[in-house]
């Protein structure tokens, strides 16, 4: 009887060692680390480029994935960290973290267009195949402390291929899908997964064998989805860009562009809006345009000029043409002024062997008037990367000489009024422009947030801190 004995209990531990096991193992994987700040105080953004003030160069720096500004200081998305994906809000009028939201496993961060909340996609994993990918936890977060303001569960998978154009309102998303000659856009609820409303255009608008993607997509604050696609008209392809409601999927109203503007025989037009506030690590366009008074408007590229629509009802803002240059980026835009980086006539040095384009710097008002930006008069080559609109200036960032630096513009005369080193080792060798640089533009970052102008100072071509400029 003992060896019979013997083996009974042997099973019953050997079971609870498992079940142990497992319950360890689930927990691990969907777990969740979180602190939250009570400090509602809100500075105001600065006035002027200032001096700087802080310095943040804690080891997370190097993990950071995403930055945003909000209205209440500026979120990272952390990844590798610790192990872990997670969120965390720095203080940027002191350079102090003030809450975190960290956790293990797969996920995806939805950020609301006005900043103030942002929805947290986790999902859960564990031990058995069957769960994985079934369902993900859902945590709405206050941006301004990092509590969370409502949490459930929805089911959906994070390895759906639409969520990679996908973009969202502070309550719902849409993705973006080729359907044969066609598109079809679906809306859902950011919180339930729940389906809102869904369109197909029925191969009279498509992508024409190209894959939808995020230029071809943006959200507005003003709980719109603009979906940019190409229509046909009159026989011909042509970019047609559309607002559409974020809870009845009603169109609201709907542009073609003339055949001057578009390019529809490669591609729809791209578009972004004007107030992102947002940079990636690895993307080159990751320049922070700002938002400011007025409304919201939508910048559509094309290969003449950019047209830039309000965002309310589809009308343009800017009808000034630029006949003869190249249109190299919009490097800011607001209510009342655009600025672009472009090419003018051929450089004057003398020689056949270089008869290459010449850069400016340009702001046009809404009736056409321009005025030329010379952040660095008696060097063509030293433009700003990024650009933030202040009291009384503009405010960029440059790299030249190995040095990263920070430079006012005076608004009325367009000449350099302020300049602050950031870095004096960029690892970027002299005299090469800094957008030919892929190490600058991945991991440099510059925005306008309540209390300083935030950059992240890049040595030995990496990001190595954060630092405030007030």
């Amino acid at each position: 009887m003992r060896p019979k004995l013997v083996v009974t209990v042997t099973s019953v531990t050997l079971s609870i060692l498992i079940i142990a096991f497992l319950g360890w193992h689930y927990s691990d994987r969907n777990s969740i680390e979180r602190a939250t700040s009570s400090d509602r105080r809100i500075p105001s953004p600065p006035k002027t480029l200032g001096t700087l003030s802080w310095e943040w160069d804690d080891d997370v720096v190097s993990s950071i994935q995403e930055a945003w500004s909000t209205p209440s200081g500026a979120i990272f998305r952390t990844e590798g960290h610790d192990g872990g994906i997670g969120l965390l809000a720095l203080n940027t009028s002191t350079g102090k973290p003030a809450w975190h939201f960290r956790y293990e496993g797969d996920g995806r961060v939805w950020m609301s267009p006005d900043r103030r909340t942002t929805v947290i996609w986790h999902q859960k994993s564990g031990f058995f195949p069957w769960r994985a990918g079934e369902s993900v936890e859902v945590y709405v977060l206050d941006t301004a402390t990092g509590e969370v303001r409502e949490q459930r569960e929805a089911q959906v998978s994070l390895q759906d291929p639409a969520l990679e154009s996908a973009t969202n309102t502070a309550n719902a998303f849409v993705t973006l899908e080729p359907k044969g000659d066609g598109a079809a856009i679906e809306a859902r609820d950011l919180i339930s997964n729940e389906l809102l409303w869904s369109k197909d255009f029925g191969g009279r608008c498509g992508f024409r064998g190209r894959e939808g993607d995020a230029a071809n997509l943006i959200a507005t604050d003003q709980n719109k989805f603009i979906v940019s696609t190409l229509c046909s008209v009159d026989g011909n392809d042509r970019s047609s860009i559309s607002a559409y409601d974020e809870f009845s999927g009603e169109e609201e109203w709907g542009r073609t562009l003339a055949a001057e503007e578009d390019s529809a025989w490669s591609k729809p037009a791209e578009i972004e809006s004007n107030s992102t506030g947002h940079w990636e690590r690895g993307q080159e366009s990751s320049q922070i345009i700002s938002a400011e008074a007025g409304p919201e408007s939508i910048i559509v590229r094309t290969p003449y000029s950019p047209v830039v629509l309000d965002s309310e009802k589809g009308d343009p803002i800017f009808t000034d043409e630029l006949d003869g240059r190249d249109i190299l980026s919009v490097i800011h835009a607001s209510s009342d002024s655009l600025m672009l980086k472009h090419t003018t006539g051929l450089s004057t040095n003398g020689s056949n062997e270089d008869l290459s384009p010449v850069t400016r710097i340009t702001a046009y008002d809404t009736v056409g008037k321009e005025r030329e930006y010379n952040f660095f008069p008696s060097e063509t080559e030293a433009h700003p990367t990024s650009v933030v609109e202040l009291d009384k200036s503009f405010a960029g960032m440059v790299s030249r000489n190995g040095k990263q630096e920070a430079v006012a513009a005076n608004r009325d005369t367009g000449t350099r009024s302020e300049n602050i080193t950031i870095s004096e080792d960029t690892g970027i060798a002299s005299g090469i422009f800094a957008k030919e640089q892929a190490s600058l533009v991945d991991e440099s970052m510059f925005f306008k947030a309540p209390g300083a102008i935030v950059a992240g100072r890049v040595q030995n071509g990496r990001l190595h801190s954060i630092v405030g400029m007030a």
